[in-house]
């Protein structure tokens, strides 16, 4: 773009004020002060092709938007404004070119990619505009920050996508019911969830730890119950680990903590709702590695099942064990533990209706006594949509992919990280 006079400058500084202001007619002034001494300034010749274009003088409106264009080719919302003018003249070929070089110069400029989707869908491409929209939704900001004008594309662009991706996850089930059929009684479910991925029905979840990644481990959102052979134990013993609960409950339930214990100093992101409150709390009977006694104490049976579990066993970091309290109407939101070594166990305790989980695609309900492993470091979430607490037992045991060299290993590496983290 050329460089202007400081007097151009200015004047068109003014021009922009006064049009903020709402002073148009200030604004289409200092405009032509600075179209008299700038024939070819981009901002000027925008405001201009916006006036015209506002008062239906199309062509007028084509020709400014067309000089600003050869001014300044790297704006993106210049090319726009052309296909908006196109458009209404009629004109597709101007439209979708226009629409091109606006995405040309900013790919991640998304009213554009809103606006070719729809001018895809007008020239009877649905399934170009589904791809064109679903990138323009993917880098849009978040539906309540979008201009009303763009809101209304945004829900148009997602009832495409929606419609797309339900079409396309039919077509290729039905394309492969046949093979399917062939193999009743194999486990397909990896290819079930693949199959939707690949319509775009549902998203692929990866590994996503907040300190610590182990490469080439499988990312499994909930693990086979046949790779820990002391689950059915663990389920077996419910009742006296409820039982000991509701001894703690009445005695020291006072004593559960808020479980996100954010410092002023840390970002909040999700957690800013739960930082220090009660509506997630926990009661520790281990907490990174340390056995919390006056827990213990009164939870024997509990303290003892969990001592037979080969339980993650790192000095300073694990086992943790503790009663996870959320009271009713609380959401704990999308979030991803600290590493992919560990794996997390949950059995549900005190558990009313409308209470769920989620890890990956996968969503299950709690169930009294019918315990989980998952893998924390993929993303998760977890509702009580009941009117009363849901409290069940969380402890962390080793991811089971790695090998026993490789939990030597990393224990060791661990432990040094602390010695060196410290001052």
């Amino acid at each position: 773009m050329a460089q202007f006079s400081d007097q151009v400058v200015s004047l068109a500084l003014a021009a922009a004020n006064a049009m903020r202001a709402g002073d148009l007619a200030n604004a289409s002034r200092r405009y032509d002060e600075v179209l008299k001494l700038a024939p070819n300034h981009p901002e000027a010749l925008f405001f201009f092709g916006r006036q015209a274009m506002e008062a239906r003088d199309l062509t007028r409106a084509l020709n400014f938007f067309r000089q600003a264009a050869a001014a300044d080719p790297k704006q993106p919302v210049i090319q726009l404004n052309i296909s908006y003018v196109a458009e209404a003249m009629g004109d597709t070929y101007t439209q979708g070119q226009a629409l091109d070089a606006a995405i040309r110069a900013d790919p991640y400029f998304y009213p554009a990619q809103f606006a070719r989707g729809a001018y895809l869908e007008r020239m009877g491409r649905p399934k170009q505009a589904a791809n064109v929209y679903s990138n323009a939704l993917r880098i849009a900001p978040p539906h309540n920050q979008l201009a009303p004008t763009i809101q209304a594309h945004a829900i148009r662009a997602k009832t495409v996508v929606d419609t797309y991706t339900a079409q396309k996850e039919a077509f290729l089930q039905s394309r492969t019911k046949v093979a399917r059929d062939h193999l009743a009684g194999e486990d397909v479910a990896r290819f079930d969830e693949s199959l939707a991925i690949m319509a775009g029905v549902k998203k692929a979840y990866v590994h996503e730890p907040v300190r610590f990644h182990f490469p080439e481990l499988p990312a499994t959102c909930f693990f086979k119950r046949a790779r820990f052979p002391w689950l059915a134990q663990l389920e077996a013993a419910t009742d006296d680990i409820l039982g000991e609960l509701d001894g703690i409950l009445r005695e020291i339930g006072s004593e559960f903590e808020a479980y996100v214990q954010k410092e002023a100093t840390e970002p909040l992101n999700q957690w800013a709702e739960l930082n220090k409150s009660q509506r997630w709390s926990a009661l520790f009977l281990y907490k990174d590695g340390t056995r919390i006694d006056h827990i213990c104490r009164r939870a024997p049976k509990t303290l003892a099942i969990l001592e037979r579990i080969p339980r993650l066993d790192i000095p300073g970091r694990g086992p943790t064990a503790f009663f996870s309290a959320l009271d009713a109407k609380t959401h704990i939101p999308p979030h991803t533990g600290v590493n992919n070594i560990r794996s997390i166990v949950h059995l549900p305790l005190i558990v009313p209706e409308n209470t769920w989980f989620r890890v990956g695609n996968d969503k299950r309900p709690f169930k009294r006594g019918e315990a989980w492993v998952f893998d924390d470091s993929i993303e998760h979430e977890a509702m009580n949509d009941s009117d009363e607490r849901r409290i069940i037992l969380i402890f962390d045991v080793w991811n089971p992919n790695l090998t026993e060299a490789e939990r030597q290993l990393v224990r060791e590496m661990m432990v040094a990280e602390d010695e060196f983290e410290r001052e």
